[in-house]
């Protein structure tokens, strides 16, 4: 169980660094063909192997990220937390002013009330297993499992009523923060939104909305500023991600080891041993994805459909189950343990159900195309 839990985390971190490097890649470049990136408005080069997006991606890994992620100390990342949450928030302020102007001057596209089937696939099942595709690419939006020790350590002191404030807050923040968005950039972008908005956060794409100029600052204030804590994240995300590497590679060497503090001082001392090799190991391969990587719909949904269902799913359904089989579950919010347990039991196979059922649809779809 353990294995398989680090095997998802693993998964996941790998799948978001190669997804922030893409996004990065798309900030500087811009769209194929379109010269509406960063690179273009801010020093004018219109084509080029500047506006490669391969080009970008491997400049800002070498020159950006590699000396990033050697730092060995997280607390001196830590304002990129700060960075990463004020950039998302003012991209989804974007589009909702964006969206918001659209209606006011009478140009707003009106959000689809049912899906484009047709986009799904020309028959039944191929509809359903699309449909039933794109929820593990929004289920990336909400998994947070990685990052859930490191919160739990900030919490002074800690409790479990707070913490379970915390993490429905941050949910309820992020539900606020994708519903502006998404219904912000379809109000102003109708069908032309890109499965990259910030392509269409460009200063062209908002000019006939607010202006050329308004819509050139507004353009670099936002995507330069997501462009700078989509690098912070990278680098935070290499410290679970060597994590789960040393414990799927080191795994019975960590057991021996026992719990506590004797398991975390073997972890340093390995992670201290072979840092350059993990830390670049996982640089190289992530960097290596991202270029043969055609977007990032492709690798969102990758991520999605093997790694976030396993993490947010298959996982927690399998200990929910290994709990009510134990006895371990607490039963006092249901009168009852009798009833407490099989009303778990169903909830833990209702998750784990669910998770399966997507997870197989995942790998049904990468057979059948």
């Amino acid at each position: 169980g353990s294995a398989l839990l680090q095997a998802a985390l693993f998964g996941f971190c790998f799948g978001v660094m190669a997804v922030y490097l893409v996004v990065i890649g798309d900030i500087l470049a811009g769209a194929p063909g379109a010269a509406n990136g960063l690179i273009s408005e801010v020093f004018g080069v219109r084509s080029g192997p500047a506006l490669v997006r391969s080009n970008c991606i491997l400049a800002v890994a070498a020159c950006v990220c590699a000396p990033l992620v050697a730092l060995r100390d997280i607390s001196k990342l830590s304002v990129f937390n700060i960075l990463g949450v004020g950039a998302v928030m003012l991209l989804a302020a974007a589009a909702g002013l964006l969206g918001l102007t659209a209606v006011i001057t009478g140009v707003a596209h009106a959000p689809p009330v049912v899906p484009n089937l047709a986009a799904f696939g020309d028959t039944p099942v191929k509809v359903a297993m699309g449909m039933a595709g794109v929820l593990p690419i929004i289920l990336n939006c909400y998994v947070g499992h990685q990052s859930i020790h490191g919160i739990m350590g900030m919490l002074t002191p800690y409790s479990a009523k707070e913490m379970k404030a915390v993490c429905a807050g941050a949910l309820a923040m992020g539900c606020v923060i994708f519903l502006v968005l998404g219904l912000g950039s379809v109000a102003a972008f109708g069908p032309a939104v890109d499965s990259n908005i910030l392509n269409n956060l460009s200063a062209s794409g908002m000019a006939p909305l607010i202006g050329s100029q308004a819509a050139s600052v507004l353009s670099v204030v936002v995507r330069g500023g997501f462009l700078v804590s989509l690098l912070g994240s990278f680098a935070l995300l290499m410290f679970p991600l060597r994590t789960c590497l040393i414990e799927l590679l080191w795994g019975k060497q960590l057991a021996a080891a026992g719990s506590g503090a004797a398991k975390a001082a073997v972890t340093a001392q390995i992670e201290a041993r072979h840092y350059p090799l993990l830390t670049y190991g996982i640089l190289a391969s992530t960097l290596a994805t991202a270029v043969l990587v055609p977007d990032i719909w492709a690798a969102l949904s990758i991520v999605g459909d093997l790694a976030s269902t396993m993490q947010a799913f298959v996982v927690p359904g399998l200990i929910g189950l290994a709990l009510v089989a134990g006895k371990h579950l607490a039963t006092t919010d249901v009168e009852g343990s009798a009833k407490g347990s099989g009303l778990q039991r169903v909830m833990a196979l209702l998750v784990l159900g669910l998770g399966v059922a997507l997870f197989g649809n995942g790998i049904l779809q990468r057979v059948m195309a």
